[in-house]
């Protein structure tokens, strides 16, 4: 499988974590990939300032941002919602070269750290109460409809 139709599975903008959640709980459901490894990979730094350039060359800066890399029996596949240039299950190199690109280039403060959790950590252990997206009271952005 090259790629996979990004519609066909709950997204929320701005909720990247629950996202992924929901998106690891679907492959591993899903008999085409039931079998792969599935791991979430928080990306974020000090700073709280990590360029992605996910939308045709052009970079945004987030605090964080959260995507499943899925590894199947001869290749690696990166799956991020937010990523428009790209296809959805790209190969994890072709996710490096145009969407993170290298650090090398980038000022200290936006050098990116990763967290590697597998799925299965991730559905026994994580949680989230929303309240990183409210701001004096109201949602920065709407909460996904689903339960969290």
């Amino acid at each position: 499988q090259d790629s996979w139709d990004r519609k066909a599975f709950s997204y929320t903008h701005c909720y990247c974590e629950e996202n992924i959640y929901r998106l690891a709980i679907s492959l591993r459901d899903d008999e085409r990939s039931a079998n792969w490894k599935r791991y979430a990979i928080f990306i974020s730094n000090e700073a709280k300032k990590i360029p992605i350039f996910a939308r045709n060359g052009q970079h945004v800066v987030w605090d964080y941002h959260v995507i499943l890399v899925v590894v199947s029996e001869s290749r690696v596949f990166v799956f991020d919602f937010d990523a428009q240039s790209v296809p959805f299950g790209v190969p994890f190199s072709d996710y490096c070269q145009h969407i993170l690109r290298t650090d090398l280039e980038l000022p200290e403060k936006y050098r990116r750290k990763y967290r590697v959790v597998s799925d299965r950590e991730l559905q026994e252990k994580f949680s989230s109460d929303r309240s990183h997206m409210l701001r004096d009271g109201r949602w920065m952005a709407p909460p996904p409809t689903l339960p969290c």
